[in-house]
Protein backbone atom coordinates (compact mmCIF):
# COMPACT_ATOMS: atom_id res chain seq x y z
CA UNK A 1 0.00 0.00 0.00
CA UNK A 2 2.94 2.35 -0.06
CA UNK A 3 3.77 1.81 -3.94
CA UNK A 4 2.68 4.52 -6.14
CA UNK A 5 0.09 3.64 -8.90
CA UNK A 6 2.69 3.49 -11.46
CA UNK A 7 4.63 0.58 -8.98
CA UNK A 8 1.97 -1.59 -8.60
CA UNK A 9 0.95 -1.06 -12.33
CA UNK A 10 3.97 -2.47 -13.19
CA UNK A 11 3.83 -4.94 -10.38
CA UNK A 12 0.34 -6.21 -11.66
CA UNK A 13 2.16 -6.78 -15.36
CA UNK A 14 4.99 -8.45 -13.67
CA UNK A 15 3.30 -11.11 -11.91
CA UNK A 16 0.48 -11.36 -15.13
CA UNK A 17 3.86 -11.66 -17.32
CA UNK A 18 5.61 -14.62 -15.22
CA UNK A 19 3.22 -16.37 -13.79
CA UNK A 20 1.05 -17.02 -16.87
CA UNK A 21 3.64 -16.56 -19.81
CA UNK A 22 6.40 -18.92 -18.09
CA UNK A 23 4.72 -21.74 -17.94
CA UNK A 24 5.16 -21.70 -22.00
CA UNK A 25 8.65 -22.10 -21.27
CA UNK A 26 8.37 -25.16 -19.53
CA UNK A 27 6.16 -26.62 -22.01
CA UNK A 28 9.28 -25.76 -24.42
CA UNK A 29 11.92 -27.65 -22.24
CA UNK A 30 9.46 -30.53 -21.70
CA UNK A 31 8.93 -30.92 -25.32
CA UNK A 32 12.79 -30.79 -26.28
CA UNK A 33 13.59 -33.75 -23.69
CA UNK A 34 10.75 -36.01 -25.15
CA UNK A 35 11.57 -34.97 -28.36
CA UNK A 36 15.27 -35.86 -27.84
CA UNK A 37 14.54 -39.58 -26.24
CA UNK A 38 11.97 -39.97 -29.07
CA UNK A 39 14.62 -39.57 -31.85
CA UNK A 40 17.12 -41.47 -29.73
CA UNK A 41 14.83 -44.35 -29.85
CA UNK A 42 13.84 -44.03 -33.81
CA UNK A 43 17.51 -44.03 -34.72
CA UNK A 44 19.20 -45.88 -32.03
CA UNK A 45 20.41 -43.96 -29.90
CA UNK A 46 22.64 -42.55 -33.17
CA UNK A 47 20.74 -38.94 -34.12
CA UNK A 48 21.70 -38.08 -37.73
CA UNK A 49 24.20 -35.27 -37.99
CA UNK A 50 25.89 -33.56 -40.66
CA UNK A 51 28.67 -32.42 -38.74
CA UNK A 52 29.47 -35.10 -35.81
CA UNK A 53 32.31 -33.40 -34.58
CA UNK A 54 29.59 -30.20 -33.89
CA UNK A 55 28.29 -30.67 -30.12
CA UNK A 56 24.73 -29.68 -29.68
CA UNK A 57 22.29 -30.56 -26.82
CA UNK A 58 19.36 -29.77 -29.05
CA UNK A 59 17.25 -32.94 -30.42
CA UNK A 60 17.67 -32.97 -34.55
CA UNK A 61 14.15 -31.37 -34.88
CA UNK A 62 14.58 -28.48 -32.30
CA UNK A 63 18.04 -27.83 -34.18
CA UNK A 64 16.53 -27.53 -37.16
CA UNK A 65 13.59 -24.89 -36.07
CA UNK A 66 16.96 -23.03 -34.52
CA UNK A 67 19.18 -23.22 -37.08
CA UNK A 68 16.49 -22.05 -40.07
CA UNK A 69 15.46 -19.39 -37.85
CA UNK A 70 18.94 -17.96 -37.96
CA UNK A 71 20.04 -19.21 -41.43
CA UNK A 72 16.77 -17.19 -42.98
CA UNK A 73 15.15 -15.24 -40.67
CA UNK A 74 15.63 -11.19 -40.76
CA UNK A 75 16.12 -9.07 -37.85
CA UNK A 76 18.80 -9.64 -34.75
CA UNK A 77 18.33 -13.12 -34.44
CA UNK A 78 19.99 -13.59 -37.88
CA UNK A 79 23.06 -15.16 -39.02
CA UNK A 80 24.55 -12.53 -40.82
CA UNK A 81 28.10 -14.22 -41.40
CA UNK A 82 26.89 -17.78 -42.42
CA UNK A 83 23.25 -17.02 -43.58
CA UNK A 84 21.11 -16.38 -46.66
CA UNK A 85 18.67 -14.05 -45.57
CA UNK A 86 18.90 -11.68 -48.16
CA UNK A 87 18.91 -14.24 -50.99
CA UNK A 88 16.07 -16.55 -49.22
CA UNK A 89 14.06 -13.50 -49.62
CA UNK A 90 14.21 -13.09 -52.92
CA UNK A 91 13.61 -16.07 -53.80
CA UNK A 92 10.59 -16.94 -51.74
CA UNK A 93 8.79 -13.45 -51.80
CA UNK A 94 6.58 -14.77 -54.90
CA UNK A 95 5.66 -17.69 -52.82
CA UNK A 96 4.72 -15.53 -50.02
CA UNK A 97 3.19 -13.16 -51.90
CA UNK A 98 0.52 -15.68 -53.39
CA UNK A 99 -0.34 -16.85 -49.95
CA UNK A 100 -0.91 -12.80 -48.73
CA UNK A 101 2.21 -13.03 -46.45
CA UNK A 102 3.86 -9.53 -45.94
CA UNK A 103 6.98 -10.60 -44.26
CA UNK A 104 8.95 -14.41 -43.56
CA UNK A 105 6.77 -15.54 -40.77
CA UNK A 106 10.28 -16.56 -39.43
CA UNK A 107 10.85 -14.89 -36.01
CA UNK A 108 14.10 -14.47 -33.94
CA UNK A 109 14.97 -16.33 -30.97
CA UNK A 110 16.75 -13.46 -29.22
CA UNK A 111 15.16 -11.68 -26.74
CA UNK A 112 11.60 -14.48 -27.37
CA UNK A 113 11.60 -17.31 -24.86
CA UNK A 114 8.35 -18.30 -24.12
CA UNK A 115 6.49 -19.34 -27.28
CA UNK A 116 9.41 -19.56 -30.41
CA UNK A 117 10.20 -22.46 -30.72
CA UNK A 118 6.08 -23.60 -31.44
CA UNK A 119 6.06 -20.54 -33.16
CA UNK A 120 8.64 -21.21 -35.55
CA UNK A 121 8.33 -24.67 -35.71
CA UNK A 122 4.83 -23.91 -37.50
CA UNK A 123 6.51 -21.28 -39.48
CA UNK A 124 9.47 -24.04 -40.54
CA UNK A 125 7.00 -26.62 -41.35
CA UNK A 126 5.13 -24.30 -43.55
CA UNK A 127 7.76 -23.31 -45.36
CA UNK A 128 10.32 -26.64 -45.07
CA UNK A 129 9.62 -27.51 -48.96
CA UNK A 130 10.67 -24.06 -49.80
CA UNK A 131 13.58 -23.76 -47.62
CA UNK A 132 14.56 -27.39 -49.25
CA UNK A 133 14.84 -26.03 -53.09
CA UNK A 134 16.01 -23.19 -52.37
CA UNK A 135 19.30 -24.54 -50.73
CA UNK A 136 19.65 -27.04 -53.67
CA UNK A 137 19.54 -24.64 -55.85
CA UNK A 138 21.56 -21.86 -53.64
CA UNK A 139 24.44 -24.62 -52.16
CA UNK A 140 25.56 -25.42 -48.91
CA UNK A 141 28.97 -23.56 -48.51
CA UNK A 142 29.40 -23.60 -44.97
CA UNK A 143 28.39 -25.67 -42.10
CA UNK A 144 25.05 -23.74 -41.22
CA UNK A 145 23.51 -24.58 -44.67
CA UNK A 146 25.20 -27.88 -44.55
CA UNK A 147 23.36 -28.61 -41.72
CA UNK A 148 19.96 -27.71 -42.95
CA UNK A 149 19.45 -28.80 -45.53
CA UNK A 150 20.49 -32.50 -44.54
CA UNK A 151 17.68 -32.08 -41.47
CA UNK A 152 15.07 -30.32 -43.62
CA UNK A 153 15.87 -34.23 -45.42
CA UNK A 154 15.20 -36.22 -42.74
CA UNK A 155 11.75 -37.24 -42.65
CA UNK A 156 11.65 -37.69 -38.69
CA UNK A 157 12.60 -34.02 -37.97
CA UNK A 158 10.53 -32.88 -40.80
CA UNK A 159 7.50 -34.74 -38.60
CA UNK A 160 8.56 -33.97 -35.15
CA UNK A 161 8.51 -30.02 -36.17
CA UNK A 162 4.84 -30.69 -37.52
CA UNK A 163 3.84 -31.90 -34.33
CA UNK A 164 5.03 -29.17 -32.24
CA UNK A 165 3.68 -27.09 -35.03
CA UNK A 166 0.49 -28.81 -34.19
CA UNK A 167 0.97 -27.62 -30.78
CA UNK A 168 1.37 -24.05 -31.25
CA UNK A 169 -1.44 -23.71 -33.38
CA UNK A 170 -4.01 -25.83 -31.19
CA UNK A 171 -2.46 -25.37 -27.62
CA UNK A 172 0.38 -22.71 -26.92
CA UNK A 173 -0.82 -20.44 -29.02
CA UNK A 174 -4.50 -20.05 -27.95
CA UNK A 175 -3.02 -20.15 -23.98
CA UNK A 176 -1.05 -17.01 -25.13
CA UNK A 177 -4.29 -15.27 -26.33
CA UNK A 178 -5.57 -16.00 -23.12
CA UNK A 179 -2.76 -14.88 -20.93
CA UNK A 180 -2.35 -11.65 -23.09
CA UNK A 181 -5.92 -10.72 -22.64
CA UNK A 182 -6.28 -8.01 -20.30
CA UNK A 183 -10.05 -8.55 -19.61
CA UNK A 184 -9.07 -11.93 -18.16
CA UNK A 185 -8.19 -12.03 -14.57
CA UNK A 186 -6.26 -14.61 -12.44
CA UNK A 187 -9.24 -15.81 -10.94
CA UNK A 188 -10.56 -16.39 -14.61
CA UNK A 189 -7.17 -18.54 -15.43
CA UNK A 190 -9.26 -21.28 -12.41
CA UNK A 191 -11.42 -22.09 -15.57
CA UNK A 192 -8.93 -21.91 -18.36
CA UNK A 193 -5.94 -23.79 -16.65
CA UNK A 194 -8.70 -26.84 -17.47
CA UNK A 195 -6.57 -26.95 -20.70
CA UNK A 196 -5.25 -30.24 -18.68
CA UNK A 197 -8.63 -31.86 -19.76
CA UNK A 198 -7.87 -30.78 -23.21
CA UNK A 199 -4.52 -32.24 -23.14
CA UNK A 200 -5.78 -35.44 -21.56
CA UNK A 201 -8.40 -35.87 -24.01
CA UNK A 202 -6.29 -34.99 -26.73
CA UNK A 203 -4.39 -37.87 -26.04
CA UNK A 204 -6.98 -40.44 -26.40
CA UNK A 205 -7.99 -38.90 -29.44
CA UNK A 206 -4.50 -37.95 -31.23
CA UNK A 207 -5.65 -38.09 -34.69
CA UNK A 208 -8.65 -35.95 -33.93
CA UNK A 209 -6.04 -33.67 -32.49
CA UNK A 210 -4.24 -33.40 -35.58
CA UNK A 211 -7.17 -32.74 -37.85
CA UNK A 212 -8.06 -29.62 -35.69
CA UNK A 213 -11.63 -30.95 -34.17
CA UNK A 214 -10.45 -30.88 -30.40
CA UNK A 215 -10.69 -27.05 -29.10
CA UNK A 216 -8.45 -25.88 -25.81
CA UNK A 217 -10.62 -23.53 -24.55
CA UNK A 218 -14.47 -24.64 -26.40
CA UNK A 219 -15.78 -22.67 -28.83
CA UNK A 220 -13.60 -19.25 -27.32
CA UNK A 221 -10.48 -20.88 -28.65
CA UNK A 222 -8.62 -18.34 -30.45
CA UNK A 223 -7.17 -20.26 -33.94
CA UNK A 224 -4.48 -18.36 -35.82
CA UNK A 225 -5.89 -20.03 -39.37
CA UNK A 226 -4.29 -19.35 -42.65
CA UNK A 227 -1.76 -21.20 -44.72
CA UNK A 228 0.09 -22.41 -42.30
CA UNK A 229 -2.92 -23.71 -40.37
CA UNK A 230 -3.70 -25.45 -43.62
CA UNK A 231 -0.30 -26.52 -44.05
CA UNK A 232 -0.92 -28.53 -40.54
CA UNK A 233 -3.91 -29.58 -40.84
CA UNK A 234 -3.23 -31.23 -44.36
CA UNK A 235 -2.59 -35.23 -44.35
CA UNK A 236 0.92 -36.06 -44.98
CA UNK A 237 3.02 -39.77 -45.51
CA UNK A 238 4.86 -39.28 -42.61
CA UNK A 239 2.17 -38.64 -40.17
CA UNK A 240 2.51 -42.05 -38.23
CA UNK A 241 5.65 -40.30 -37.12
CA UNK A 242 3.99 -37.30 -36.09
CA UNK A 243 1.13 -39.29 -34.54
CA UNK A 244 4.11 -40.86 -32.26
CA UNK A 245 5.67 -37.83 -31.63
CA UNK A 246 2.32 -35.94 -29.94
CA UNK A 247 1.34 -39.40 -28.07
CA UNK A 248 4.42 -38.81 -25.82
CA UNK A 249 4.95 -34.71 -26.24
CA UNK A 250 0.83 -34.20 -24.93
CA UNK A 251 1.24 -36.76 -22.33
CA UNK A 252 4.10 -35.34 -20.88
CA UNK A 253 2.51 -31.92 -21.01
CA UNK A 254 -0.40 -33.04 -19.69
CA UNK A 255 1.71 -34.56 -16.35
CA UNK A 256 3.53 -30.69 -16.45
CA UNK A 257 0.20 -28.59 -16.46
CA UNK A 258 -0.98 -30.70 -13.38
CA UNK A 259 1.78 -30.12 -11.87
CA UNK A 260 1.87 -26.17 -12.68
CA UNK A 261 -1.61 -25.67 -12.43
CA UNK A 262 -2.23 -27.14 -9.42
CA UNK A 263 -3.56 -24.70 -7.58
CA UNK A 264 -5.90 -23.09 -9.91
CA UNK A 265 -7.56 -26.60 -10.68
CA UNK A 266 -10.07 -28.09 -8.74
CA UNK A 267 -8.94 -28.72 -4.66
CA UNK A 268 -6.48 -26.55 -5.39
CA UNK A 269 -5.17 -23.40 -2.88
CA UNK A 270 -6.53 -20.58 -5.60
CA UNK A 271 -10.03 -22.11 -6.49
CA UNK A 272 -12.73 -20.43 -5.31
Amino acid sequence: NTFSDEEKKSLESLCNFFCGLHALVNFAETSKTCIKEIESGLFNGNIPSSDPSYKDSDPGTCRLIRTASKAFGEGSGGDEKSGCQGSFKTYINTFLRQYKFKSLPLRSYRGARFNILFQNAAAVFFLHSQMTEFLESYGTENRLLKSILSDLKTIEFIAGVKALGLIYLLITCPLWTVLDNPNITITDMNDKYLLVTFLDDSLKNVQNFMTGQLFTFGEDTYIEKGPTFDALMRQDKFDNIVEMFLQILLSSLCSLSKKLFVDHLPGGSLVN
